[in-house]
C-alpha cells in the first residue's frame, strides 16, 4: 500500500530581522551634548544592537530645523521615501515633539506609513502607531507639541514686533549692496556701484527687463550668484534701504498651522524707521524712480496678488501645446486654447465649459474607485515586479550600506575614546567631521541607486491609491482638494477629449461636452 509522507516546509522571510531606522532632530549648539549627532548614534546603535531581532538601517538627523513643516527637513523626507520603497519596517524616535510639531501632518504621515506597513515608535510617550488604540494618544501628544510651537512662535513674534517698533530689529539677510558688520548694515562698495548703475539706467528710460539683460551680458552676478531677472531689478528700485531707511514686516508668517510666509498687504502692522543706517541713493532720485514706476503702471499691476483658478497652468492643448486660458462669457466660465482664442485657424480645439471639465473629472474618479476592475492595483503590481527585477543583484547599494554601518561603528568608537580621555577634542572633531562627510556622500550615492523613474512612479501610484481610498461613495460634485492632490496635468484635443495625467504618470481620458465657438 502506498504511503503518503507529509513534508513540512519552513517559510523563510525575505527579511529575517526587523529593519529599524532612528530619527532625531539635533541642535546646532555644540554644547547641547544630549542632542548631538554622535550621542544619538551611540544611543540608538547600542539600543538596536541589544535587540537581536532588529537590524539598524540608518540614523536620520536634521540639524536645528523646525519640526512644524516636513518639507524643510531633507533627512526626514529621505527616510520617508525609503519607507515607501520598502527599505524600512520600523522608525524609532525620542518623542512626538522630535518627530513633528504639527498635529495634522503628524497624523497624515503615520497613517500613510501604516499603509506601507511601517510603524513609528515614540519612546517618551510609549506609542506604537501600528497599535490601533495608540492613535488617540498620538493625537493628544501631537496637539500638545503643536500648542508648544504656537506659544513659542507667538513669543518670538511679539519680541520681534517690539524690536521693530524701536528700530532695533535685525533683518536676517542684508540687501544687495550691503553687508552686516557688528550687526549693523554697512555699504559694500562693489555691489553698491551696481545698484547706482541700476537707478541711473532706469532714470535714463531703460526698462527693468533691459537692465537685467545688460547686467547679465556684463557677467554681473546676483548676490546668490544667479542671473538677473526683471523682478529683482524692480525690488532694488523700490527698496528703501538704499536711502538709509528700513520698512519692517514686508512679509509675515501666519499665526495658524501650518505657518506660511506671505506678502503683507495690510494684514499686519508695518514699521518704518528713518535713518536706520547709512544709505547711498539720494532721496530725490529714489522718489523720482517711484514716480516713473507708478506712471508706467508697474506698481499696481505687479505688486497686487493675482487670482489663481483650479485649472490655471494645468490644462494644455494636445494639438498645439499651448495652455488653456479662462474666459467668462455671459453666465458661463469657459476655457480655451490660447492659440485658438487668438485665431481659430491656428488651432482646431474648441471652447470648453468649466462645468463640463469638472463633470469629466468626477466621471473618471468614479470609474477608478467603483469599477469592477481595480486598475490601480494592477499598476502597482506591475511596477513592483519591474522594481524587483531591477533590484536583484544591486551590489552597489549593499556595499554603500555596509560601509555606512562600518563608519557609524567607527564614529561610535572614537566618541567613546573621547569620553574616556584617550582622544583629544581637536583630533575627535577632525576625525568625526571626515567620517560624517563620507557618510553623507555614501547616503547620496545609495539613494541614487534607488532613485529611478520606476521607484518614483511606484511611490506616486501608491499615494494615488491612498487618496482614492478616501472616496467612500460615488462623487456627485467636483472636489477641488482631490483634483489638486491627484492631477498633474490635463490635456485637451480637438475632439474635446480630456486626458487627466495623474500621480505616477497614469492617464485616463473622458469626453467633455462642448459648444462650438
Amino acid at each position: 500500500m502506498r504511503q503518503i509522507s507529509q513534508i513540512t516546509t519552513n517559510k523563510v522571510s525575505i527579511h529575517q530581522r526587523t529593519r529599524v531606522a532612528a530619527y532625531c532632530r539635533v541642535s546646532t549648539n555644540s554644547a547641547d551634548q544630549l542632542h548631538s549627532y554622535d550621542r544619538q548614534v551611540s544611543y540608538y546603535t547600542d539600543y538596536i544592537k541589544s535587540k537581536p531581532e532588529w537590524q539598524l538601517v540608518e540614523i536620520f538627523a536634521d540639524e536645528g530645523i523646525t519640526g512644524t513643516r516636513s518639507e524643510k527637513r531633507t533627512e526626514f523626507l529621505r527616510m520617508i521615501k525609503l519607507c515607501k520603497m520598502g527599505e524600512i519596517d520600523l522608525i524609532i524616535t525620542k518623542a512626538v515633539a522630535r518627530f513633528a510639531r504639527n498635529v495634522k501632518e503628524t497624523l497624515e504621515i503615520v497613517r500613510e506609513l501604516k499603509k506601507y506597513g511601517v510603524a513609528v515608535r515614540f519612546e517618551k510617550e510609549g506609542i506604537d502607531t501600528l497599535n490601533i488604540g495608540d492613535e488617540m494618544l498620538l493625537n493628544t501628544f501631537s496637539a500638545i507639541a503643536q500648542e508648544e510651537s504656537i506659544s513659542i512662535s507667538q513669543n518670538v513674534r511679539m519680541g520681534n514686533r517690539n524690536r521693530m517698533a524701536v528700530g532695533e530689529f535685525i533683518v536676517s539677510n542684508a540687501a544687495y549692496g550691503f553687508r552686516y558688520v557688528n550687526q549693523k548694515l554697512e555699504i559694500y562698495e562693489p555691489e553698491a556701484k551696481i545698484v547706482k548703475d541700476i537707478f541711473n539706467m532706469y532714470l535714463s528710460g531703460k526698462s527693468t527687463h533691459t537692465i537685467a539683460e545688460i547686467l547679465n551680458r556684463r557677467g554681473v552676478p546676483t548676490k546668490t550668484g544667479g542671473r538677473w531677472e526683471r523682478c529683482g531689478i524692480k525690488y532694488i528700485l523700490r527698496n528703501e534701504k538704499y536711502i538709509g531707511d528700513c520698512l519692517y514686516q514686508k512679509t509675515y508668517h501666519t499665526s495658524t498651522f501650518p505657518f506660511r510666509q506671505k506678502v503683507n498687504y495690510g494684514e499686519e502692522d508695518q514699521y518704518y524707521v528713518t535713518g536706520s543706517h547709512t544709505g547711498f541713493i539720494p532721496r530725490d532720485v529714489f522718489d523720482k524712480v517711484g514716480e516713473i514706476m507708478a506712471q508706467r503702471g508697474t506698481l499696481t499691476r505687479e505688486d497686487l496678488p493675482t487670482e489663481k483658478y483650479i485649472f490655471s497652468k494645468i490644462m494644455h492643448c494636445s494639438e498645439c501645446g499651448a495652455i488653456f486660458v479662462r474666459r467668462k462669457r455671459k453666465d458661463h466660465i469657459n476655457w480655451v486654447c490660447a492659440n485658438h482664442q487668438k485665431d481659430k485657424d491656428w488651432c482646431p480645439t474648441h471652447y470648453l465649459e468649466e462645468d463640463d471639465i469638472k463633470t469629466a473629472f468626477v466621471t473618471m474618479v468614479n470609474k477608478l474607485c467603483f469599477a469592477s476592475e481595480d486598475v490601480l492595483k494592477l499598476a502597482v503590481r506591475t511596477l513592483e515586479k519591474a522594481m524587483a527585477m531591477q533590484r536583484r543583484g544591486n551590489q552597489e547599494s549593499y556595499d554603500c550600506s555596509k560601509e555606512i554601518s562600518e563608519l557609524n561603528e567607527k564614529l561610535l568608537m572614537i566618541s567613546k575614546l573621547k569620553d574616556k580621555g584617550y582622544l583629544d577634542t581637536v583630533t575627535f572633531q577632525r576625525q568625526s567631521r571626515e567620517i560624517m562627510q563620507r557618510i553623507t556622500a555614501l547616503k547620496e550615492k545609495r539613494l541614487a541607486t534607488f532613485s529611478t523613474v520606476l521607484s518614483d512612479s511606484h511611490a506616486d501610484v501608491l499615494k494615488l491609491q491612498i487618496e482614492l481610498k478616501e472616496v467612500k461613495e460615488p462623487l456627485s460634485d467636483f472636489s477641488d482638494e482631490l483634483f489638486k492632490n491627484i492631477v498633474r496635468k490635463v490635456e485637451i484635443d480637438q475632439n474635446d477629449m480630456a486626458t487627466f495625467v495623474l500621480l505616477g504618470g497614469l492617464k485616463f481620458t473622458e469626453k467633455c461636452r462642448w459648444k462650438v465657438c
